[in-house]
């Protein structure tokens, strides 16, 4: 039994005594008390005992947190606020700027991704709201269209990523480059790529 389990039993032994029992407690204290007011005070104390025992089990993990968020507002701190939204947002902000500097305001963009599905839920949230008010349009289907995109961007994603969660779709390169022989490249980088119908 480690240290604070002891503790935190010692602490409900000491609960579950009747109060008048206890030693320091005023007996003149006790004699004013009726017994539902003695197990309310009872019960008020048990909790206040768990609500330490708690407390103590948690701080560590709790103080561990504060010191990672402590370190990783150090690392932001000397960064501009693209810098760090490049950071913390892994590709989602520097593909959202290419779009955004290739793909008119009020144009629209089918987004090809190859991404996991909870990374391509995560682009399908992040990616519009970079891009507001062009009219953005998620598909893992290589072959997918949408009548009145006159853009296609094909991302893929990181490889870290990729490595963590595979694509539950079926990607096959020969039909995205087949696609893309007919249309216009506007912008190409080692992830994305942006087309023109």
């Amino acid at each position: 039994m480690s240290g604070r389990e002891k503790v935190a039993k010692l602490l409900l032994d000491f609960l579950k005594k009747d109060p008048a029992s206890r030693p320091g407690f005023s007996k003149g204290l006790s004699k004013g008390l009726s017994t539902s007011e003695r197990t309310d005070m009872t019960s008020r104390l048990l909790l206040l005992a768990l609500l330490a025992v708690w407390m103590l089990i948690a701080w560590p993990h709790v103080s561990e947190q504060f010191l990672r968020t402590e370190q990783a507002r150090g690392a932001l701190a000397a960064l501009s606020w693209e810098e760090r939204a490049a950071a913390v947002d892994q590709p989602a902000y520097n593909v959202a700027r290419d779009l955004a500097k290739t793909v008119p305001a009020g144009g629209c963009v089918l987004v090809v991704v190859y991404a996991g599905p909870e990374h391509l839920r995560y682009y399908r949230s992040r990616l519009p709201y970079y891009l507001y008010p062009r009219r953005v349009r998620f598909s893992d289907q290589p072959g997918e269209s949408v009548p009145g995109c006159g853009y296609l961007a094909v991302f893929r994603d990181l490889a870290q990523n990729l490595a963590q969660e595979p694509p539950s779709s079926h990607w096959d390169e020969r039909q995205i480059e087949e696609r893309t022989a007919r249309l216009t490249r506007l912008f190409a980088s080692e992830q994305m790529e942006i087309f023109r119908y």
